[in-house]
């Protein structure tokens, strides 16, 4: 079985995990789950916030949820997870310290925070997340779809937002933009919710940035590696662009001495030519020099003949916009032939696969991360990230691809949380984009670099900025820890 099938099987149980276990809500009620999740379907059941929602490709589904108005569980309930580990959703119970890695340190039981204290459950906030999770790049987009459950999840836990309990629905678009324009429009007009949050939308951008405009339905949050998240009114980046994204993970290997850089970009998606482009434009900046370019597909099994025209170059570095298991078969393919350069990439396209490849942390792989390293638990808003996925995803391992929803959901909750006395009623979409045109200068908790919207802006950023982040045999390092740089 190979690693991404084992972490998809994983990803798939932990998914089950979550729509089974009954959490309790900071306002006082035990809601289940499946309840609060809520996902696409051809066929529409009678209660829009009662579907069922299909797990990552080879796992299980996830159960339907109980119907509204279902008596609520006696008892917290107890479940076995990937890994043996119990979690439990106890009123009142403790966190436990985790690792850096985001496994439970000194112990395998796993309990719910205490939740928030809310006079009373106001009115369920309807999000949206989008996905192309079975398209021709789903090997490196599927964690998201786990990563946004967790959230709602730990959300929910923590009373809400603003004593909102979260619904979130979510949206495969199979990397298709006509699909997900029509999946845009779905959300906004069927689903009625106020956001789509933490969408992972990098080949089906088109589609889905045109329609978000024409119904002025706020993006909050997503895969970043496309111009559109920084030239659309209605999409709000939660971290750095493309140009940090890949000047950034260039410049870790260069600062370490290989600053000879060949390009290989895949055919398939717009970031991985828009990728060229950012390094013409900023190699003098970054101090690198490009000695080879060439464009290959992701679905080759042999990337030979690339690997000698680098090192016949002079290559001391790779420039890989490619995805996760071209990565590995590209790295294959140049150690055949005795030539092992260091890699730079997106995060977006370093899973468990690649992480585990022994090949590649030889070779050694940096990544500009857009938002703080997901590494990193020196901050209580880090420590919670790691918790969150400890306690209802364990033995899924946090990485860049989990991270992108997580801090999009947490620039949601501080937007409406920024509302104030105006959180009390329903939350609309008027009122989320008033909540973003609040955030000034604002990292999150430490999460994210400094964003600023502004109310009815033309478009966020730019934000050439990254957090560096290298994986070696000693596994993920953040080079700079929470430190930022930025062009």
């Amino acid at each position: 079985m190979t690693p991404f099938r084992r972490r998809a099987t994983r990803a798939g149980a932990a998914a089950v995990l979550i729509a089974t276990v009954v959490l309790t809500s900071g306002c006082g009620s035990r809601t289940p789950l499946a309840e609060i999740v809520a996902a696409e379907g051809a066929v529409q059941p009678a209660a829009a916030d009662a579907s069922t929602i299909p797990s990552d490709p080879g796992a299980a589904a996830l159960p339907a949820a109980p119907t509204a108005g279902a008596p609520a569980a006696a008892a917290p309930a107890a479940v076995t997870v990937p890994g043996g580990t119990t979690a439990t959703t106890a009123p009142g119970a403790t966190t436990p310290k985790t690792t850096q890695s985001g496994k439970p340190a000194g112990g395998t039981t796993v309990t719910a925070q205490a939740p928030a204290t809310c006079t009373k459950q106001l009115d369920p906030i309807r999000i949206g997340q989008i996905g192309g999770w079975t398209g021709i790049v789903g090997n490196i987009l599927s964690p998201s779809r786990l990563a946004m459950q967790v959230w709602v999840k730990d959300i929910n836990a923590r009373g809400g937002i603003a004593c909102h309990p979260v619904q979130l629905f979510q949206i495969d678009d199979g990397s298709d933009p006509s699909r997900s324009a029509a999946a845009v429009q779905d959300l906004a007009q069927n689903k009625k919710v106020v956001a789509i949050v933490g969408s992972q939308v990098p080949v089906s951008i088109s589609g889905f940035a045109a329609k978000v405009n024409e119904l002025k339905i706020p993006a909050v949050g997503g895969d970043l590696i496309n111009y559109e998240w920084n030239r659309t009114p209605y999409m709000f980046p939660q971290g750095g662009d493309l140009d940090g994204d890949v000047l950034g993970a260039i410049k870790v290997q260069a600062e370490r001495g290989f600053t000879k850089v060949a390009t290989i970009y895949c055919v398939e998606a717009k970031p991985c030519t828009d990728a060229v482009d950012v390094i013409n434009r900023g190699k003098d900046k970054i101090g690198i020099t490009e000695v080879y370019k060439t464009q290959v597909s992701i679905t080759s099994t042999d990337y030979s003949a690339q690997c000698q025209a680098a090192k016949n170059a002079g290559a001391q570095q790779l420039l890989l916009a490619i995805d996760a298991s071209a990565i590995s078969r590209l790295i294959r393919s140049c150690k055949a032939l005795g030539y092992t350069p260091a890699i730079s990439t997106s995060p977006i396209a370093v899973g468990s696969s690649v992480t585990s490849d022994q090949n590649v942390q030889q070779a050694t792989l940096s990544v500009g991360s857009a938002t703080a390293p997901w590494t990193e638990t020196g901050l209580p808003a880090q420590q919670r990230y790691h918790d969150a996925f400890a306690r209802y995803a364990s033995g899924i391992q946090v990485d860049g691809a989990t991270n992108i929803p997580w801090v999009s959901g947490e620039l949601l909750a501080k937007a409406i949380s920024n509302l104030g006395a105006e959180a009390t009623g329903p939350i609309t979409t008027d009122l989320v984009l008033k909540g973003l045109g609040t955030i000034k200068k604002d990292n999150l908790g430490g999460l994210t670099i400094p964003l600023t919207f502004k109310p009815g802006q033309a478009n966020a950023g730019p934000y050439p900025c990254w957090f560096p982040v290298l994986l070696t045999t000693k596994g993920w390092q953040a080079t700079q820890g929470n430190k930022a740089t930025c062009l």
